[in-house]
């Protein structure tokens, strides 16, 4: 029998803030097309040799 997943806790006071803090620092960043080719490659072999592909 599957375990219940537990909710996710609500972040608040400085935790909040050093996750919004951090959020916005690295909501211009982007990932190389390089990078995003390999990562694609990567999702479509593991797809393929599972039994959903």
């Amino acid at each position: 029998m599957a375990r219940k997943i537990k909710e996710t806790p609500i972040l608040s006071g400085k935790d909040a803030k050093n996750f919004d803090r951090e959020l916005q620092a690295n909501k211009s960043k982007k990932v190389s097309s390089s990078d995003l080719k390999r990562a694609k490659s990567t999702f479509d072999r593991i797809w393929i040799a599972s039994d959903l592909g």
